[in-house]
């Protein structure tokens, strides 16, 4: 019975949990049940009149969105004031013992370009040492969740999306959001 095996199996197989760099090399923090990349694209088969399936070679994209999810075990302070949990936050300190207060961005401004994650980066290692990486310029943090429960870890759950850097969209916002690369 086939089971998909191939000789290319032991070296190409991913191992363990991969790890997520922000600043291309600080790690966002310990994970918990491993994290889940989904690369959510809108595609289009272009329409016509009569048209009954879709055509190959008529397909394109319309956008895309990298999302890295996943629940982390650590609430460190650089999730705050690297900007990874709060974007563009404003600081404030005050008190006996000292207490720094994150207040959010307001809701009608636009975010300055040092509040989106710069080099966000997702490594899986194969067997053969090599390492596969999902890259995004810049990232955002949509959403993240606090969930604490009795007898257990606090987590931080966290839901990052890719952006296309204002350069490259100065050039052209025909491309895409992020990159996947195979390194070794």
């Amino acid at each position: 019975m086939p089971s998909g095996y191939t000789t290319a199996l032991p070296t190409s197989v991913a191992l363990d949990v991969g790890i997520l760099y922000y600043s291309s090399t600080t790690v966002f923090g310990v994970s918990e049940g491993g994290l889940r990349v989904v690369t959510n694209k809108e595609h289009q088969n272009i329409n016509f009149d009569n048209k009954r399936s879709k055509i190959v070679g008529l397909d394109r994209t319309l956008s895309d969105d990298l999302v890295i999810s996943g629940e982390f075990i650590q609430i460190t302070d650089a999730m705050f004031t690297a900007d990874l949990l709060e974007p563009g936050a404003t600081p404030t300190t005050s008190g006996t013992p000292t207490t720094v207060t994150y207040t959010p961005y307001g809701h009608s401004a636009l975010f300055a370009a040092g509040a989106y994650i710069a080099g966000l980066r997702y490594e899986v290692t194969r067997a053969d040492s090599k390492k596969v990486c999902w890259v995004a310029a810049y990232a955002f943090v949509e959403k993240y969740e606090i969930i604490s429960q009795d007898k257990n870890t606090t987590k931080v759950s966290v839901e990052l999306h890719s952006r296309l850097g204002a350069t490259d969209a100065a050039t052209s916002t025909d491309k895409a959001s992020y990159s996947v690369q195979v390194v070794g």
